[in-house]
């Protein structure tokens, strides 16, 4: 998976792209040319850049973990996906596997 990048790409994926929630993650996605993702923390609920930093870090191993596998499977569609993070505390690895996988198990299915 390549990393989401350039302003018209993110803006596209908000604009017109689509969105699933599941308590603390929002997963932007959308169809396009090649697989990319990115990650967001809000600077606001999180001011330190180290908590930043490292939530991001989970973010990422999560999408790795959970989301490429079933993405990929699909190699006639190519999609980007933004993975933000909404919740209000630092969140634990375990907490966010379930997420993920509920996610995972959401787009498998509007994918099919």
């Amino acid at each position: 998976m390549n990393k989401l990048k350039g302003k018209e790409n993110i803006a596209s994926l908000f604009e017109s792209g689509k969105r699933l929630s599941e308590y603390p993650l929002r997963l932007y996605y959308k169809k396009a040319d090649e697989l990319a993702f990115g990650v967001s923390v809000g600077k606001r609920r999180f001011p330190l850049a180290v908590d930043r930093n490292k939530i991001k870090r989970l973010l990422r191993v999560g999408v790795k973990k959970h989301l490429s596998k079933p993405l990929e499977n699909y190699e006639c569609h190519h999609f980007h996906i933004m993975v933000m993070f909404i919740g209000n505390a630092t969140p634990k690895m375990s907490e966010l596997d379930v997420v993920f996988k509920t996610l995972a198990i959401e787009l498998k299915k509007l994918l099919i």
